[in-house]
């Protein structure tokens, strides 16, 4: 590569001392620490007698690389076709290098022997280029280097122009004018052509056809973060297909295999299509988190009590043992990871009278920020953003920005179709109240056959329908036991577990935990709403294990109930325990459980859109 470091080190030796005298290229000012003073060194010089120069007051500061392009180019269009990994180590110099393991580190070893020698891993970063590698293809970047040079010359604001200069315009001298700066120009003329030089793009303009098929080519940023968010969309349309093709299989047993329980019956309304889904996600699909924001608002929740879904999966997200990945161009989804019940206990004002403008003001800023510092908000215009919040005020706080409320995926407990919920690209979020942060004591109940009460619910009066209820079943039935208070010496578990039905109305918000208590308890869940959209309802068929009543026939509940048979209450036993695994918020999460399924419910929004890169 031709580029070796200069032996003598001196700190402090006049600027012009290099350029002028050695006729060589110095750079790279205050580059290396020294540990026994804590100080940088200053005008430390790099010897490269290769006859480059540069001047004090014309480029002087300016950095330039001290190899020839074309040999870096050759070698790095020889790795590109070989499908070889190039690695980078700093001998206080570069090298490039094939595959042989076994020698590289032999060779790593005797230099550092000799010289000072980093370890820098696979090369991202080589003589001021940004440099991606791919399978079979290498990117070369500059947009770094060209915005400092915009920058520099105060062009930032300056707009393309489509019509090339004319090459054969003559320049005369005028007389009286200012003389330009001459050094300005210099060093403009100098940044351009180190630009072209590194761009083969540009500097093959012209040039003959190669003769080989394999072809370097010049990028930038951008357009390579476009080529990894195509490939992702390749893949989102081989699962959509795959998808496609399992659903047309109707017989009630997937035929994929699988280690575990294999998705069957009608409990889902596709159990081929979800099982191939499901695979699906597991291969390919990933998450990327925002780590802007600090805890307790960002990155934290709680895992106990009624909103313990919310912290448990903000917290298995930080954790990273699922979907998680760390390189943002390879994210099909990215996570806005605030906490809506961590920002009413640490932001909203109890005394306020319900006013959530500082809760809305911290996401408008938050999305403001990462949108400002990373492309992929504006990209899609937050398509394939997504926030989870199992508070009854999460889709509020999600309206302070237009586009989170309405492009973005909000997975929502408070899932109301009546306040702006849409199915099509919101998902469901279950809730489930854990005192304790966990679920030992809440599952299983009685077999049918000693299941003696027809209806259950007890729960304070909250919201009209809860009302409505109380008002109509509160203390007149037998059949139907409907408690405000549960009386002292009952256990409202052994309740659960002894009635063949429970009564699961919406509070002041849609969502309620007695729907996943009712699973748990192998109670056939009676949800009585006019406008809430169960969780996982993308996969799951309600219909086959709850029943779903409309707040106006809420007098006629015993009717409707009576009115089902026993042995199509036994199906429906029967299929709440089947479902039951789904709603489990295992620790650490189990294939097809909550977590799972959420992320699944994710995972199925964003195979529904199509993010082109602008």
């Amino acid at each position: 590569m031709e580029m070796s470091r200069c032996m003598f080190h001196e700190k402090n030796f006049p600027k012009r001392f290099w350029a002028e005298e050695a006729n060589t290229v110095v750079f790279l000012q205050n580059r290396l620490p020294i540990k026994a003073v804590r100080e940088m060194t200053s005008f430390e010089a790099w010897l490269v007698a290769k006859g480059y120069a540069q001047i004090f007051g014309v480029d002087y500061s300016d950095t330039f690389v001290v190899a020839r392009l074309d040999t870096i180019r050759l070698l790095l269009a020889i790795i590109a076709q070989k499908s070889w990994k190039v690695f980078q180590l700093d001998v206080i110099s570069a090298f490039l290098n094939g595959n042989n393991a076994k020698h590289i580190q032999n060779f790593k070893q005797e230099m550092m022997k000799v010289f000072e020698i980093t370890n820098l891993g696979v090369m991202s970063y080589f003589l001021g280029m940004e440099i991606k590698q791919g399978q079979g293809e290498i990117f070369i970047c500059q947009k770094k280097y060209v915005k400092e040079i915009l920058k520099k010359f105060q062009m930032e604001e300056c707009k393309e122009v489509s019509t090339p200069m004319n090459q054969k315009e003559k320049l005369h001298k005028e007389d009286g004018a200012n003389k330009v700066d001459e050094g300005y120009f210099k060093s403009l003329i100098g940044c351009l052509m180190y630009i072209m030089t590194t761009r083969p793009d540009i500097l093959n303009v012209g040039d003959e056809k190669p003769d080989t098929k394999f072809v370097l080519k010049g990028t930038d940023k951008e357009n390579f973060k476009g080529h990894k968010l195509r490939r992702i969309e390749e893949k989102l349309a081989k699962a959509r297909y795959s998808i496609r093709e399992a659903s047309k299989i109707r017989n009630l047993r997937s035929t994929l295999q699988d280690p575990d329980n294999v998705p069957e019956g009608p409990i889902y309304r596709n159990a081929n299509a979800f099982h191939r889904s499901y695979l699906e996600m597991e291969k390919v699909f990933k998450v990327f988190v925002y780590e802007e924001g600090e805890p307790p608002l960002f990155h934290n929740g709680l895992s106990k009590d009624i909103y313990s879904t919310e912290g448990r999966f903000i917290n298995e997200m930080e954790k990273g043992r699922h979907y998680r990945t760390y390189d943002p161009d390879e994210a099909f989804v990215y996570y806005l990871p605030f906490s809506v019940v961590m920002l009413i206990e640490y932001v909203y004002d109890r005394g306020s009278n319900y006013n959530l403008d500082p809760l809305g003001l911290v996401v408008k800023d938050y999305i403001r920020t990462i949108s400002y510092k990373h492309p992929f908000w504006n990209r899609s215009l937050g398509h394939d953003h997504f926030m989870l919040s199992c508070h009854d005020w999460g889709p509020v706080v999600s309206s302070y920005v237009d586009l989170l409320y309405n492009n973005a995926i909000r997975v929502l407990c408070n899932a109301n179709t009546s306040e702006g919920f849409k199915p099509a690209k919101d998902v469901s979020f279950a809730e489930i109240k854990l005192m304790d942060g966990e679920v030992t004591g809440l599952v299983g109940g009685y077999p049918p056959s000693q299941r003696t009460i027809l209806a259950f619910f007890a729960g304070h009066l909250h919201g009209y329908i809860r009302y409505l209820l109380l008002h109509t079943w509160k203390n007149k039935d037998q059949d139907v036991q409907v408690y405000e208070e549960i009386p002292e010496g009952m256990s409202y578990y052994t309740k659960l577990r002894s009635s063949k039905f429970c009564l699961c109305p919406s509070g002041y918000e849609v969502a309620s935990p007695r729907i996943v208590e009712a699973i748990f308890a192998g109670c056939v869940p009676v949800l009585i709403s006019d406008s809430y959209v169960p969780p996982f309802s993308d996969v799951l068929n309600w219909n086959s294990f709850s029943v779903q009543v409309a707040v106006k026939e809420i007098p006629n509940i015993k009717k409707i109930l009576m009115g089902i048979s026993e042995s199509q209450y036994l199906r429906m036993q029967r299929r709440v325990k089947q479902v039951q695994g789904h709603f489990m918020p295992n620790e650490p999460p189990k294939r097809y459980d909550m977590f799972h399924m959420t992320v699944h419910s994710i995972w199925l929004r964003r195979l529904n859109i199509h993010i082109q890169d602008q």
